[in-house]
């Protein structure tokens, strides 16, 4: 855990918007009986990343698991997530559109 700390506070040095995505292989939904999970949460909120992403991205008919995620620095511009569910895999694919960037497209067509 200690050389992502040391990669975020790289990262938070910087006066930029940062997103990071990923299967992070935590379960985010098990931050409290998962000790490692909750280590990895904490580091993440220590250097002020939020996931923007709290309903499961992965549902079968027995689990349902949230180790696929999006990590944010830069709240201002919130973010629409949009889940469509697959019949065949069940696997949540996930879609990120930036409020920023949807206001300048609408802007466009305006």
């Amino acid at each position: 855990m200690s050389k992502v700390s040391e990669l975020l506070a790289k990262i938070s040095k910087e006066p930029k918007s940062c997103y990071l995505l990923g299967d992070f292989n935590f379960d985010l939904l098990k931050y409290q009986q998962h000790s490692s999970t909750s280590k990895f949460l904490d580091c993440m909120f220590s250097h002020s990343f939020l996931p923007l992403i709290s309903q499961p991205t992965r549902i079968t008919s027995h689990t349902a698991t949230l180790i696929d995620n999006i990590f944010t620095n830069h709240l201002p511009h919130a973010a629409i997530i949009v889940f469509f569910f697959l019949p065949i895999s069940l696997i949540i694919y996930l879609y990120l559109l930036c409020y920023h960037r949807l206001n300048q497209y609408v802007q466009k067509l305006g």
